[in-house]
């Protein structure tokens, strides 16, 4: 894969023939490497911090705090829809006259913005789900869903080495929150989907997204954006992340694709290629056709489980199918049109209230050059002022208030090697770096996966560290759109909510853990139509015996 390094203060990349944990002693066998004992340690079963020195304060302090949570949550709720008139005191479940679920949802209302994961609201109950909105307050954070994100970071962190050289400087420099920016999230997931290419054949926590459009005058029709409009006001951005996104061969059978994805090995192990990400590019983009012969990119879920059982509610399944359709479906639609995506990417950006213009700091760039060192003779590029061969971003003219500023190194808090290494750029730049670009590179490198997605899609199960299942299933298109349409006309409030059905299953299903099961009076009602119906039911029994 695409490991980062420095040496002697110069960028590099190395290229690795093998993935980064495997090695061999004298005897030709594999033996456990340093990273791999440094993953292993990280693994559930392994980390001590998840053992109770004090099980039965810890669950003193849990129920303390879980009680407080849910007396906030139920007040602010009845504050916002009130009480169930035909049913005191229970919270009504009729939702006439206020803000839709995507208003309470979005932080914007100038910029729409959902995650795939606001499109589930059927997931448990979509009445739950309301309420949830409505209340506008954060899950409470649990040791599982603690340990369940540990462990995504887990799996990752097996397929990409720490970045040694970056974290030195970000902390030499006192940079804090590089990681979050957004130019850092894209050169990450170009660097992922680069990386899916080698010999290690695979990728984890790849960002997504895709757009629909708020028919404001009619229901929704479900379908999604791909000739994109920049002037369009009732654009909405659908982000996600894919977990897992992995090459499958021809034959379907996974377990030969971890040692014979090698069909370009010759690209990365070319030196003069893989030092710049033009060369990079433009070499994949000749011979993905022409080498691909069959294989194709399954896209994948990792779900984490307490138990070695997979979820037994049919709505969950459902779900998490739906979920993996619609990041197919992102993947798919950013694919087609590095023009179109690159729209689509200033379009996320604008939405996130960030100036796609504004030229980045001294700092940030030369952080980013150590993050992608590939990016270099990019960054050399737009010093002197040449193209960088996407036309879209070449003949893009910038205003007189961006560019031309001094790329100014300091030289108090800057280490003497550092300096000397990216000395080079410390001038006046002809082309600022700015978002810009990293739309324009990274709308080129989702274009290399165009016609390589697989129609098999798959959920893997976790308990405890071990894979123990994976649920295989086609993509339906048809499915997804009837989905996108029904959801969002509840969410854009052009359907009334719909509740789970009322049944003695579901309650004991679906009410057994939820927040409000003690408040909801849909639950309250559903139970007594039960009692009233059963005293009905002994009611005919008697009668009927004593004929």
């Amino acid at each position: 894969m695409l490991c980062r390094n420095v040496t002697n203060g110069n960028p590099l990349i190395l290229l690795c023939k093998l993935r980064p944990y495997s090695t061999k002693n004298n005897n030709n066998n594999y033996v456990i490497t340093s990273i791999e004992k440094d993953q292993l340690a990280k693994l559930p079963f392994f980390d001590e911090s998840n053992i109770d020195r004090d099980p039965l304060k810890t669950v003193k302090s849990i129920t303390r705090q879980r009680k407080q949570y849910l007396q906030k949550k139920n007040d602010v709720v009845q504050s916002i829809v009130g009480i169930n008139s035909k049913d005191h005191p229970y919270l009504s479940y009729s939702f006439q006259g206020l803000p839709s679920m995507y208003d309470n949802i979005t932080k914007s209302k100038s910029h729409g913005r959902l995650s795939v994961t606001k499109l589930m609201t059927k997931s448990w109950c979509e009445l739950r789900y309301a309420y949830d909105a409505y209340s506008k307050m954060d899950k409470m954070t649990t040791r599982n869903i603690s340990q369940g994100l540990s462990f995504h970071k887990s799996l990752e962190d097996t397929l990409i080495p720490e970045n040694v050289p970056l974290d030195q400087f970000l902390k030499e420099q006192t940079i804090t929150g590089f990681e979050k920016t957004l130019q850092y999230k894209w050169m990450d997931t170009l660097q992922k989907i680069l990386t899916s290419f080698t010999n290690v054949g695979e990728c984890r926590e790849l960002l997504c997204h895709g757009y629909i459009t708020n028919q404001k005058d009619s229901l929704q029709d479900g379908k999604f954006v791909t000739d994109i409009d920049l002037e369009n006001e009732n654009l909405i951005l659908v982000s996600g992340i894919i977990d897992h996104l992995k090459w499958i061969p021809p034959s379907g059978n996974e377990l030969y694709s971890n040692s014979q994805f090698d069909l370009f090995d010759d690209i990365f192990n070319d030196n003069e290629i893989t030092e710049d990400l033009t060369e990079i590019l433009s070499s994949l983009q000749r011979e993905i056709p022409k080498r691909i012969n069959g294989w194709k990119l399954q896209v994948r879920d990792v779900k984490t489980r307490q138990t070695f059982n997979i979820p037994n509610q049919t709505s969950v399944q459902r779900s998490t199918k739906l979920q993996i359709m619609y990041y197919r479906k992102f993947i798919e639609i950013l694919s087609l049109d590095p023009t179109q995506t690159y729209n689509m990417l200033i379009i996320n950006a604008q939405n996130r209230n960030l100036d796609i213009d504004q030229e980045l700091d001294p700092m940030a760039i030369i952080a980013l050059m150590i993050q992608t060192p590939m990016l270099i003779p990019d960054m050399r590029r737009l010093r002197d002022g040449n193209p960088i061969g996407f036309e879209h971003y070449d003949n893009y003219s910038y205003t007189s208030q961006y560019g031309n500023k001094p790329f100014l190194i300091p030289e108090d808090i800057v280490s003497s090697e550092t300096r000397e290494g990216f000395q080079e750029f410390a001038t006046i730049w002809k082309k600022p770096v700015t978002l810009r670009y990293f739309a324009a590179r990274l709308a080129q490198t989702y274009h290399l996966l165009n016609s390589t997605l697989s129609e098999d899609l798959l959920v893997e199960y976790y308990c405890r560290g071990v894979n123990f299942h994976n649920l295989p299933f086609k993509n339906n298109d048809e499915q997804l759109i009837e989905h996108n349409a029904d959801r969002t006309n509840f969410l854009f409030g052009k359907r009334e909510v719909q509740p789970i059905e009322q049944n003695l299953k579901n309650f004991l299903t679906y009410c057994k853990h939820c927040d409000y099961q003690s408040v909801c009076s849909w639950k309250h009602e559903g139970e007594e139509k039960l009692k009233n119906l059963g005293d009905e039911l002994a009611q005919m029994w008697q009668k009927e015996n004593s004929l």
